[in-house]
């Protein structure tokens, strides 16, 4: 009797997963027009497409930076109900233990951008043993991202040498 081979390969609902699935965020933002406006001019941001609700503001934006996408919802509106869990997201702050990160190929840009929208810089351009260039802010709905910049590559093997001195 033959046996049959296991498929080794990923299965969702709606089919294979890819072997490089790209990864995104859903954020609940105070205003998704002006979120929109941020994202697009301070990180380069493509919008994609929007949902209006009947009242003609926005119920959610989708935004793309290269294979990452950004959906935008709103704090007073969840996808879900959950009465506990919407008072929590509502009172924030939002985002607080999360860090969005973003590569991109020029980090000094998005930081001139970052400084002349006057956020929060966190971490001052700097760069990283591990070979990327970052700085750090918070946005103006208080989610906290790191944008980064690949500067030197550094093999697995000469990160393990370096002595943290903490």
């Amino acid at each position: 009797m033959k046996r049959k081979k296991k498929s080794t390969k990923a299965q969702s609902i709606v089919g294979t997963v890819p072997s490089t699935a790209s990864f995104g965020a859903v954020i609940g933002v105070r205003n998704i027009a002006k979120a929109c406006e941020f994202y697009q001019e301070v990180l380069g941001f493509q919008l994609q497409f929007t949902l209006p609700r009947t009242d003609n503001e926005l119920r959610l934006a989708v935004l793309k930076a290269g294979t990452s996408t950004l959906l935008l919802g709103r704090l007073d509106e969840l996808h879900y109900e959950h009465a506990t869990r919407a008072r929590l997201i509502r009172k924030g702050p939002h985002g607080l233990g999360i860090t969005l990160t973003l590569l991109v190929p020029d980090v000094d840009s998005i930081y001139a951008a970052a400084r002349k929208a006057r956020v929060e810089i966190l971490l001052e351009p700097t760069d990283e043993f591990y070979g990327d260039r970052v700085f750090m802010f918070v946005d103006p709905d208080g989610y906290e991202w790191k944008i980064s910049q690949t500067i030197k590559i550094v093999s697995p093997e000469e990160v393990t040498k370096i002595d943290f001195q903490i």
